[in-house]
């Protein structure tokens, strides 16, 4: 009996070492691949929300993004966008229901309004706060001037800063509410910093 015993936890031992040495080759093996995969997704969200025009292929999106993005070393993953940094971008996390949301929203430095927002991580419950992702939830911020303020769906007017929420998904709604209205304060700083270089 001790010996079926000796002989069941090695052999469970063998296992959970070949799983976990098979499990760690594997993240090495790929940890480059994925590196390359979220940085190609930011550099993604980036021109999205600036509102540029996609290429199809990864490396004409990063030539694309590499020719018209910059990085502003002052400021942690803020980016402008443009010969004349026309538009500058944030990116920026706030808590969710179930999770941080990461948001990449762009604003233009000439009239502070919102020019694009996209989502590069969420974990929000499907069909209800998940709906950010929707195409309908990101467009109705292009235009807006923050302060964002929030209204049930579907009745949002062409008020300056009134966007839609989510039926069911409040706390998500203003977890995006206020991730927008926090870079819209960090934007306007740096529309005044762009404006007053250009004087």
């Amino acid at each position: 009996k001790t010996q079926e015993r000796v002989r069941t936890v090695l052999f469970m031992l063998a296992v959970t070492l070949v799983t976990v040495s098979a499990v760690s080759g594997l993240h090495i093996a790929t940890d480059d691949i994925v590196r390359r995969n979220e940085n190609l997704f930011l550099r993604t969200a980036v021109l999205r929300s600036a509102g540029l025009e996609l290429p199809s292929t990864p490396a004409e999106i990063s030539s694309k993004y590499d020719e018209l993005v910059r990085a502003v070393p002052e400021v942690p993953d803020c980016y402008t966008v443009g010969a004349a940094d026309e538009k500058c971008v944030f990116v920026r996390t706030g808590p969710g229901l179930w999770g941080d949301i990461t948001a990449v929203v762009c604003f233009d430095t000439a009239t502070d309004s919102i020019v694009g927002v996209t989502f590069t991580k969420q974990n929000e419950t499907p069909g209800l706060g998940g709906r950010i992702d929707e195409e309908w939830f990101q467009h109705q911020f292009r235009g807006k001037q923050a302060p964002v303020e929030l209204v049930p769906e579907g009745t949002a007017s062409a008020r300056p800063g009134e966007v839609d929420a989510i039926t069911g998904a409040t706390i998500t709604s203003k977890a995006v509410r206020d991730i927008v209205n926090r870079a819209s304060v960090e934007a306007a700083a740096m529309a005044a910093a762009i404006r007053g270089r250009a004087l």
